[in-house]
């Protein structure tokens, strides 16, 4: 599909994910060669932990692939789009206990017409959820915090809240920051009462003022 503007993770943030999920690919294939020797040679204790390094490498190197590939945000001037995982939030399955967080999360697509949209928000979460605070938004990232406070303690997202009171979101840590606020400026010509609030500065630099209310 082509896409006006489309919004991803920066190209330095995208090498920094991508050489971190060549070394874990890299590790996994040591780990079952050496799985392979020991078997040979009849170390079985140690076949069995390099079996489950290999496993291990394995799964990571799915949910970093997971984390760079998938998601983004675009236009195409009528439409937003939204590609998320399915929770929501993480790359894995935060609901499934431990074993979840070994467990690539789905991707879903979201589409929404830009001239039904009455409010985007980007910032972390608690700016979000201070904002926002009878969201489901706030609602998920309360629970989600009890687990995952770490993961989320530097998470920007965007929240967007359409004339029937839908609410869509998604994470856009390290996303391009021009690409969103190309994406800002569409919906702002499509949907002239659209309110826009950020606290991420480098946004506000490119949306012009009187398109963004700041609110901390």
């Amino acid at each position: 599909m082509a896409y006006k503007n489309k919004a991803v993770l920066t190209k330095k943030k995208r090498t920094k994910e991508t050489v971190f999920a060549v070394l874990l690919g890299c590790v996994g294939c040591a780990a079952l060669a050496l799985a392979i020797y020991s078997a040979v040679t009849r170390r079985f204790i140690f076949m069995a932990a390099y079996i489950l390094a290999c496993i291990f490498s394995i799964i990571y190197t799915v949910i970093k692939i997971n984390t760079i590939v998938p998601i983004f945000a675009a236009d195409d001037e009528e439409y937003l789009y939204l590609n998320n995982w399915k929770n929501k939030f993480f790359p894995f399955k935060p609901d499934k206990g431990f074993l979840g967080e070994f467990m690539p999360d789905k991707v879903t697509l979201s589409k929404l017409r830009l001239s039904n949209i009455q409010k985007i928000y980007i910032g972390s979460g608690n700016f979000i959820a201070r904002t926002l605070p009878e969201s489901n938004f706030a609602k998920e990232l309360k629970e989600y915090k009890k687990k995952f406070s770490g993961m989320l303690k530097r998470a920007e997202f965007i929240h967007i809240t359409s004339n029937t009171d839908d609410e869509y979101f998604m994470p856009v840590t390290d996303f391009d920051p021009e690409a969103l606020a190309n994406i800002i400026k569409d919906a702002r010509h499509q949907s002239a009462s659209l309110t826009f609030m950020t606290a991420n500065r480098k946004i506000r630099r490119l949306v012009p003022e009187n398109e963004t209310k700041l609110k901390w």
